[in-house]
């Protein structure tokens, strides 16, 4: 486990069959079928477990979706999910280099000048937008590989920035600090 300011991350392989999506690990798998599909709705709902109760078929869902969350075994299914699906700081700095590589005449087929869509299925992480007008051909753009640059060059502390504070004509800077007693008195400290 890897710790990043306060938040961990978890970086774990995705290979076999616990990979992305893949759905229930076998050690949740004594959750009923009920249960499951509240799974299935708290992430297609946001989040929202009132919403996924209701959609799974429980009655008060506003009572039972905030109980769900709760019970181990599907908190401890929820946290495995997104677990599974957080990016790494690694994959994050992988997804950032290849942005600020990525050559947009591997989008476009040589020949016909057309969008190639199984390139765009294959990294279509590295496509902002399609624009499809009638009667036009496709416009295709990719993400801004400047900011993916200044967004490494930043973690990589390339560019740091720095603020100078100075008085009036380069003088020295006066902090001036007030503090109001209980009897609205002021005091000052400098």
């Amino acid at each position: 486990m890897l710790q990043y300011g306060c938040r961990f991350f978890v970086c774990a392989p995705r290979i076999g069959p616990g990979a992305r999506g893949a759905g229930f690990s076998g050690a949740n798998m004594s959750i009923t079928a009920k249960r499951r599909a509240f799974i299935e709705a708290y992430f297609r709902c946001g989040f929202n477990a009132t919403e996924a109760a209701r959609q799974s078929g429980y009655k008060h869902p506003n009572v039972k979706g905030s109980q769900l969350v709760k019970v181990s075994e599907i908190a401890d299914e929820i946290q495995r999910r997104i677990e599974e699906k957080i990016m790494c700081p690694e994959e994050i700095l992988m997804r950032l280099s290849e942005m600020s590589r990525a050559d947009i005449s591997e989008f476009i087929d040589r020949e016909t000048g057309a969008i190639n869509w199984d390139a765009v299925r294959k990294k279509g992480y590295l496509v902002q937008e399609i624009v499809h007008e009638k009667g036009k051909q496709s416009r295709i753009r990719l993400y801004n590989s400047q900011r993916a640059l200044e967004l490494m060059g930043k973690h990589c502390k390339l560019f740091i920035e720095r603020l100078e504070h100075s008085g009036e004509i380069g003088g020295d800077v006066t902090i001036r600090v007030v503090y109001e007693d209980d009897d609205s008195q002021t005091q000052e400290a400098t």
